[in-house]
């Protein structure tokens, strides 16, 4: 190939190195392949594996008509993948083709270079996707991999070297980490990120949203993913009292809930009402994971001075900007508590109902309003309505028609937690008793390790309040009535059949189902612990971190004049101990070489002040031929060890080993 007047020649790579950029392309794009549509991973694959067949049989590249049919082939499928070229999604799909394309028209050694580069890249990239300590880890050892190859190539050796070659990489990487936590502990932090993401990058998270109807509860339910993490301050409240409130719903059309943010002007009260608390207050912290939305979950009922967000006059409360990042706050909570008093229009607003309700209904309900002396009576008949009939609670109910309510409560009556909330409240509405849906997460699973809560979105849930004149909002839930276990144990995902009631998890009854139970719990608390001090290493934890540590300024100046201090101090140290070494290893083996001259002074061949080491064996070779090969080998490795490129390990062993074996006798 020329450029300019220069011709660069051809490169024969080995076929190690052939295999070693195939298996670091692979290393590299590994974590994106499982996202990656089957075309795309089909083709990325033909184009390593037919560049890497060719190249073994030292055969040219493909030319120049077919590389652009690949190309073109490529980005038509990406296009149809993904509907553009613009998004994390595709973005990351794009740099794994982009690393294939480059293998499969490789024919210089800087087109090696360049794919080595897209795998470190794609590496890196993973980050935007996996951040826990398993992908942390795989990514250090994906880099150590693909750097070794890149040594590889760049410096060849015989392939008997990788052990080497991996041990030398290795004692780089260690030697960065000092550097890594220096950073790490004294790089400046800033409340947001440095750079926008795509509009996709967020597109995977799951959560509760502003409105819900059936399946919507169910289907997130199925997810073993975890919600948040809750540590108590003191003991955690039990099981029952666990309600995690998230948004609330007042809007209706019967079979859809809304929350009230979806419409504006609504003739109700913009404020929330007091909460009047009763007993101690229950104090926690969360770390709540990114999900895409505004609601901050707390244990009902959460008081008006919390640290983070603002609350809703439905007495949810919600983040000023959607939660992309893991977040951690601190809360207070009461168990017991009444609310004192609720906007007029608030309550007849609650008593709204989307369309006429059925024959069926207006029965059910007359026939408990006769029965009633008082407001809490009717709720009563309701709950006990679920309870004695045959309902039953299942993650895959039937499809509901144009009046859901109705066909729910007489026909199917299958259903998960939204379809009872949602039902029991367009009861009470219509019995006159001002109702809403509240939706969040129940329970929880105690982790030991760690002493904190794990909520994961299969314990999320939906119950129902009412309005009672001298309790004021109060939490009903009708799926406790239909299935109380759900309130005391979580929901069992292995164990779910179509169709059929849902089914809970029992205690391990078996030593091995508890090891490996406990095993689980481990792992989440060291997860936890990651995600505390390294994922969540923001602002206000650096800050807290170093004052600690007694650093009296921790601003961006402080921090900044911190940070050059300490890497002067550290390469200066690096330095001292490099140079160091060297010099040690040089006067290791100069010490050496002066001990076998010692020993031919002794039998009469001492060496003259001006003689170099190649003089000096001449005059040995002439004088003594008997101890030629010995002198020579010595004065060999001696030379190379001091005068070659760099210092030889195993050469200064080598010269250390001859010169003790090296005993002259004289003439």
């Amino acid at each position: 190939m020329k450029r300019g007047n220069k011709t660069q020649p051809a490169w024969n790579p080995a076929p190690c190195h052939w295999w070693g950029l195939a298996i670091a392309l692979i290393v590299g794009s590994l974590p994106h392949l499982a996202r990656l549509p089957v075309p795309l991973t089909l083709i990325w694959l033909a184009m390593i594996g037919w560049r890497v067949a060719r190249g073994l049989k030292n055969q040219p590249p493909p030319a120049a008509l077919v590389k652009f049919a690949v190309i073109a082939l490529s980005l038509v499928l990406l296009v149809m993948s993904y509907g553009s070229l613009v998004g994390r999604e595709p973005g990351t799909a794009m740099l794994v083709l982009m690393g294939a394309l480059k293998m499969f028209e490789l024919q210089q050694r800087r087109d090696a270079y360049v794919v080595i580069f897209l795998a470190i890249f794609l590496t890196a990239v993973s980050g935007l996707f996996h951040q826990s300590l398993l992908a942390m880890v795989y990514a250090l050892l994906a880099c150590w991999l693909i750097i070794a190859i890149w040594q590889s190539i760049a410096f060849p050796k015989p392939a008997t070297a990788w052990r080497a070659l991996l041990a030398s990489t290795g004692k780089w990487l260690l030697q960065a980490i000092p550097l890594m936590l220096v950073l790490f502990i004294l790089f400046p932090r800033i409340p947001g990120p440095l750079w926008r993401l795509p509009g996709d990058a967020h597109s995977g998270m799951t959560g509760l949203s502003g409105q819900m109807e059936p399946g919507t509860i169910s289907n997130l339910a199925q997810s073993d993913a975890v919600a948040f993490r809750v540590k108590f301050l003191g003991d955690a409240p039990p099981p029952s009292q666990r309600y995690w409130r998230g948004p609330s719903f007042e809007l209706t059309n019967g079979k859809r809930w809304w929350h009230r943010d979806s419409i504006n002007n609504l003739p109700i009260n913009a404020t929330p009402p007091q909460v009047i608390p009763s007993g101690s207050g229950v104090k926690y912290s969360v770390l709540l994971e990114a999900h895409n939305q505004r609601w901050l979950f707390m244990l009902d009922m959460p008081g008006h001075n919390q640290p983070l967000g603002h609350q809703q006059p439905t007495l949810d409360w919600q983040l000023d900007y959607d939660l992309h990042n893991r977040i951690q706050y601190e809360a207070t909570s009461w168990i017991d508590y009444k609310i004192k008093s609720e906007d007029t229009n608030t309550l007849a607003y609650n008593t709204s109902v989307p369309y006429p309700i059925s024959h069926r209904m207006k029965a059910l309900i007359g026939e408990w309003q006769q029965q009633a002396n008082r407001t809490e009576d009717i709720v009563k008949s309701a709950l006990r309505f679920f309870n004695q009939e045959p309902f039953f609670y299942t993650l895959t109910p039937p499809l509901l028609g144009d009046d859901p309510a109705d066909e729910f409560l007489f026909e199917t009556r299958q259903g998960f937690c939204e379809h009872y909330a949602s039902s029991f409240t367009l009861l009470m509405r219509a019995a006159g008793i001002p109702a809403r849906v509240v939706t969040g997460y129940q329970g929880g699973e105690l982790n030991a390790f760690d002493d904190y809560l794990i909520v994961r979105q299969a314990d999320a849930h939906a119950w129902a309040e009412v309005w009672l004149p001298e309790q004021g909002w109060v939490r009903v839930d009708p799926t406790a009535a239909v299935a109380p276990e759900r309130i005391e144990r979580s929901i069992d995902l292995g164990l779910q059949r179509r169709g059929e009631p849902v089914n809970f998890v029992l205690d391990e009854t078996t030593a091995l189902l508890r090891s490996w139970r406990q095993a689980q719990l481990a792992w989440d608390a060291v997860n936890h612990r990651w995600n505390q001090w390294v994922i969540g290493y923001g602002p206000d934890r650096q800050q807290t971190f170093l004052r600690n540590l007694g650093f009296p300024d921790v601003s961006w100046r402080g921090l900044t004049i911190a940070m050059t201090l300490v890497f002067g101090v550290f390469v200066a140290l690096l330095a001292w101990w490099l140079l160091r070494r060297q010099t040690l290893e040089t006067d290791a083996a100069l010490r050496l070489y002066q001990q076998f001259c010692r020993k031919l002074e002794r039998i009469g061949l001492a060496r003259r002040a001006d003689e170099g080491p190649l003089d000096y064996l001449a005059r040995i070779e002439q004088a003594r031929p008997d101890l030629a090969t010995r002198s020579r080998r010595i004065t060999q490795l001696y030379t190379a060890h001091r005068y070659g490129r760099g210092q030889n390990q195993v050469q200064l062993a080598q010269l250390k080993r001859a010169v003790a074996d090296f005993r002259p006798r004289a003439a």
